[in-house]
């Protein structure tokens, strides 16, 4: 029987790659790495892998069907919006996440943007005294629930929805007093958050939406994925002083423009949310866990696998 081959083209899971390496090399599996450069050399890179570990780098159908042997894909953290979905699910491709200590680190980087935004828009630290915020989660999953636990602290309530972009009006749980509308939830909170995933759903919401529903001198973050704004409806929204602050932790292929980067109410960080060297750490041990039991047949113990 061959063994089974790992292909890693994660720039984060090479910061660990020796360690990485070790481990599965016990199991006798055999692991390549590298940052190949452009569709070619990706294709030949990845060509006789059984198993991929995954970066930031786009993984369309017309390099999967030139992967013959692709079984799984691991994601180095989280996020699935870089894979071809439909095409991985018709061969049976399997895709996971590694999520480790992600969503803690992330909802304290949120904390953190929010805060130096607060203080550029009201001049005072979390909490305010005397001027009680609402917070609002778009979005709770690990992350948002993370946040919310972080935030309760500091701010006078926590409204969370989940977004539907043809009903603004969806309430996903009645039952829970903290749960609002898509709408509710503009009209009411004065710090939102964005922790929601990017597919076609949630692509450019905020742009799609009327700005005049946002509360006004709202204070935004997005800590989630670029492309989940409009960088020219944010832009806009500043310039009118509908928003009142913008955060953002863009992502390496996502400039976000010279003009936004220079607005004195605007807060960026260049995807360092979840770079600490704990949670790189955390997400490495569960790759090489994750892989080692897929390679020994057991699915069960990989992270929100796709297709289930």
């Amino acid at each position: 029987m061959s063994p089974t081959r790992v292909a890693i083209e994660s720039a984060s899971a090479l910061t660990s790659i020796e360690n990485i390496r070790e481990a599965l090399s016990a199991e006798g599996i055999v692991v390549t790495d590298g940052l190949p450069q452009g569709v070619d050399h990706r294709i030949k890179f990845l060509r006789e892998a059984q198993i991929i570990v995954a970066g930031s780098q786009k993984y369309p159908a017309p390099i999967l069907e030139n992967l013959p042997d692709l079984r799984l894909i691991i994601r180095f953290g989280t996020g699935f919006d870089n894979v071809d979905l439909e095409y991985a699910a018709s061969r049976n491709i399997k895709v996971a996440i590694t999520p480790g200590g992600i969503p803690q680190a992330v909802a304290q980087h949120t904390m953190a943007l929010i805060n130096e935004l607060c203080i550029r828009v009201y001049g005072k630290n979390l909490p305010i005294i005397g001027h009680p915020l609402i917070l609002g989660i778009i979005g709770m999953g690990r992350i948002g629930s993370q946040l919310a636990e972080l935030a309760r602290p500091f701010f006078a309530s926590i409204m969370w929805c989940r977004y539907r972009r043809d009903d603004f009006d969806y309430v996903p749980d009645a039952s829970s007093p903290d749960c609002a509308s898509f709408r509710q939830l503009l009209e009411n909170a004065d710090v939102i958050s964005l922790n929601l995933p990017l597919n076609k759903g949630t692509l450019g919401m905020i742009g799609h939406m009327p700005i005049n529903m946002l509360k006004k001198k709202l204070i935004l973050v997005n800590t989630a994925r670029q492309k989940l704004v409009d960088v020219d409806t944010i832009l806009m929204a500043l310039d009118q002083g509908t928003l009142g602050g913008f955060g953002m932790d863009f992502e390496p292929d996502g400039q976000p423009g010279i003009e936004l980067a220079q607005h004195s109410n605007v807060v960026l960080t260049p995807h360092i949310a979840a770079k600490t060297p704990e949670v790189l750490k955390q997400t490495a041990t569960e790759v090489v866990d994750s892989i080692i039991a897929y390679a020994h047949g057991d699915i069960s113990r990989l992270k929100q696998v796709y297709p289930t």
